[in-house]
């Protein structure tokens, strides 16, 4: 059996209640808000003749590494660049320049096989791995803007020996010797197997008449290809030195390609 309770006093009890309710209850007055982090917005981009410039860049970068794929695998787009190049330099000449109705595909065997083992692998070990070694400040330098390149003194030096090693160096006593026995070996009468002595010796005889011509046509190219090539970011140097490459090798493939 319930005992009513008294109406004044359930009133009572529910002031009380209340009461209790709000003075438990936070100030939100003196709450302060809760810690978020707020991302700065930075108005400080390029200036508007520079939004295009900056687009377009990136737009050449991008075209010219194959999207990044040529600097995440620069051995395997190297070499196979190389040989391609080289290969379709000589079948440029003979077509365009030269006239030829058939190919001399011995001649196209010669300038692949040569792009391939020589341009492709030999040359990146010694532009990659021996000449980042014997020039380290080489790719500081290659990154710098133009303006500090020119005032950079010490870069400037290490350019200059740069050019002077594969021009008086690299050139004349490994890349012409090489092109010469692969040339004879390919073309010439003996057979690198069975007289490999026969085959050098006539290699060199003809590299001793033709020396002075080909170091000059090498150098009218390359000395300024190398001043271009060298100055540049890591990544551009690659497409750039292709693309000078191809117009050296229809230089010579138009004076030595043919067996005479």
């Amino acid at each position: 059996m319930s005992r009513a309770v008294p109406r004044s006093r359930m009133i009572g009890s529910f002031m009380m209640h209340n009461n209790n309710r709000m003075f438990s209850r936070p100030n939100v007055w003196t709450m302060k808000p809760p810690r978020t982090t707020i991302q700065k917005r930075s108005f400080a981009g390029p200036g508007p003749s520079q939004v295009g410039k900056v687009s377009e860049m990136g737009t050449i970068q991008r075209i010219l590494t194959f999207n990044g794929l040529m600097s995440k695998y620069p051995w395997t787009f190297g070499v196979g660049i190389a040989t391609a190049k080289t290969g379709a330099a000589d079948i440029l000449v003979q077509k365009q320049i030269e006239k030829r109705e058939k190919l001399d595909w011995q001649r196209v065997g010669l300038f692949t096989l040569f792009g391939f083992a020589y341009l492709g692998i030999v040359q990146y070990l010694i532009y990659v791995n021996l000449f980042s070694r014997l020039f380290k400040n080489a790719e500081a330098f290659g990154k710098m803007p133009f303006r500090q390149k020119i005032r950079n003194k010490e870069g400037l030096k290490d350019l200059g020996k740069q050019i002077v090693v594969d021009m008086f160096v690299h050139g004349p006593l490994f890349f012409f010797p090489c092109y010469y026995i692969a040339k004879e070996s390919i073309q010439g009468d003996a057979s690198v197997v069975s007289n490999p002595g026969k085959v050098m010796k006539k290699a060199m005889e003809k590299y001793g008449l033709n020396y002075w011509d080909d170091w000059l046509a090498l150098w009218k190219i390359w000395i300024p290809g190398d001043a271009l090539v060298f100055a540049l970011p890591l990544w551009a140097r690659l497409p750039a030195n292709h693309a000078i490459s191809f117009v050296y090798m229809c230089i010579l493939s138009f004076m030595r390609g043919s067996e005479e």
